[in-house]
């Protein structure tokens, strides 16, 4: 997990001026020094004992209710209108792109705040202090964290200021009892405290199960490139594993190249290249380790060379979304949203010489003219998409087309 540098958390004098203007200046002032003692305890706190944390008694916390601040937050602190949520730090990869610190992650478009201790404890106030406030993505802010941490192996880890490096926890392997032969990644933890709150950390997170997506993510892509080469008229198991050997050489050695560029303060950037080099060097090893994992991993080639079931969209819901589309205006926002998916799933139909269509596109009771618009309107997505073209002028495209 990556460190985010804490010299640029908004102070408690940024979070007090945008509250309500029906808030008296004296109570503001008395916020902000009620606050700023808070914030003091938190940091002395802030390395393994967040658990320990006191938050003093006020009267202002009588007069502003729990309620209240929790209010305040998602009305003054939340909406990026109010401009203090881009004020919050980031942390950033080698291409100077933002990150989610927690599952290192580029950020999409959907980037939240996360409550290091949850917003409904410490009497409200740490809804909207600053130092328990961390930008990350939509997926690692889960509801998995509802109360604070009672002691020092559960305590919460607050990437303002501390971190750990995951890669040395991180292991995959690929279940041989199974029929569909597929990378598991998993996470190996000691006995110490530190460890102990790591493990509750990748747990709040989800990290695993995330993870596990983009691993399966990034073996679908190896399976993909090795569909499209691997001879299918080669006889002898010594030679198919000799090809297979050599492929997974070759990747490894490029995906490590990767990645020593990618380091972040000279820690590796979990990422699709990081995920890559893990994958190749578990394959390497299970290859030479057991025969039938050859013939498992040519199964697995062949079935991808023919098959949808083993497409592995970044967006899991892809293809049921993808079948609801009824209007332009649908088919515009899902196509700037997933077109990463898109592009790969288009590739699929068009090797396998399958019908690229959208099946509740303009039905009878939506639109006149069906058949010629709807028609029409994937056309011009297939030009997009050959031609790798954005989105952002499709509708108007379409429009001044259909005029």
């Amino acid at each position: 997990m990556k460190k985010v540098n804490n010299e640029y958390i908004p102070t408690v004098i940024d979070v007090v001026d945008r509250l309500p203007s029906s808030i008296d200046d004296d109570n503001k002032n008395k916020l902000k020094q009620y606050l700023k003692i808070v914030e003091d305890e938190y940091r002395e706190k802030s390395v393994g004992l967040l658990c320990d944390i006191k938050i003093p008694h006020s009267d202002l916390l009588e007069t502003f209710e729990k309620e209240k601040f929790a209010s305040w937050y998602e009305k003054n602190i939340r909406p990026e209108k109010k401009g203090l949520f881009q004020k919050f730090p980031v942390e950033k990869n080698v291409n100077q792109n933002a990150i989610c610190p927690i599952c290192e992650g580029v950020f999409s478009t959907k980037v939240t705040l996360e409550h290091i201790i949850p917003k409904a404890d410490g009497e409200g106030c740490l809804a909207i202090l600053p130092v328990n406030l961390i930008k990350c993505c939509g997926e690692c802010n889960t509801s998995k964290h509802s109360k604070k941490s009672s002691n020092q192996y559960d305590s919460e880890i607050n990437l303002y200021f501390e971190s750990f490096d995951i890669s040395d926890k991180i292991y995959v392997k690929f279940e041989n009892d199974s029929e569909v032969f597929l990378p598991k990644l998993s996470f190996k933890y000691g006995d110490c405290s530190k460890e102990k709150r790591i493990k509750n950390f990748i747990n709040i997170y989800n990290i695993e199960k995330t993870y596990n997506h983009r691993i399966r993510l990034e073996y679908h892509r190896i399976q993909t490139v090795l569909s499209n080469i691997f001879p299918t008229n080669i006889l002898g198991r010594s030679s198919i594993k000799f090809i297979l050997l050599s492929f997974m050489e070759n990747e490894k050695n490029s995906y490590e190249e990767n990645c020593k560029r990618e380091k972040i303060n000279n820690q590796y950037w979990i990422d699709q290249n990081y995920f890559g080099y893990l994958i190749c060097k578990s394959l390497i090893k299970y290859l030479n380790d057991d025969e039938k994992n050859v013939d498992r991993l040519v199964r697995e080639i062949k079935y991808s060379q023919n098959s949808c079931d083993n497409l592995v969209f970044e967006n899991e819901e892809f293809l049921e979304k993808w079948k609801l589309v009824s209007d332009e205006n649908e088919l515009e926002s899902f196509m700037k949203k997933n077109i990463n998916d898109v592009r790969e799933y288009y590739s699929y139909l068009k090797k396998n010489n399958l019908p690229f269509q959208f099946p509740e596109l303009f039905k009878p009771d939506n639109k006149e003219n069906n058949d010629f618009n709807k028609s029409l309107i994937q056309e011009i997505c297939k030009y997009y998409i050959e031609n790798e073209k954005d989105f952002n002028d499709f509708g108007q495209k379409y429009r001044s087309l259909i005029e």
